[in-house]
Parts: structure tokens; sequence; C-alpha cells
């Protein structure tokens, strides 16, 4: 009795502390992975078009 009662405390402590951890891990796993994002986008060169080039536009 005194095993069982150990192993069911032991998983409802596993429980509890999962249940505290698992949103911090969420949040900084999304912090992580916009951070990463916006590094990439930022390295992204810019693709410029014809019209929106300075070149395209007529002189004044």
């Amino acid at each position: 009795m005194t095993l069982l009662a150990g192993v069911v405390i032991g998983v409802l402590n596993a429980v509890v502390i999962g249940a505290v951890l698992v949103p911090f891990v969420t949040f900084y796993a999304n912090v992580a992975g916009t951070y990463a994002v916006g590094t990439a986008v930022r390295n992204m060169p810019v693709v410029e078009t014809g019209d929106e080039t300075p070149d395209a536009q007529p002189a004044a």
C-alpha cells in the first residue's frame, strides 16, 4: 500500500510540475520562433520590381 501511495504521489507531482512548466516552455518557444523568423526576414534582400525602382520614375 505504501508503494502504491508513493507512486500516486509521484505521478501527481509530475502532473503539477508539468502543468506549471508547460505554459512557460510554450511561451518561450513561441518567442524564440518569432525571433528566428524575424531574423531570417530581416536578412532577406529586397526584391525590386520595375515600376518601383527610382530609375523607372518619370523625370520631373
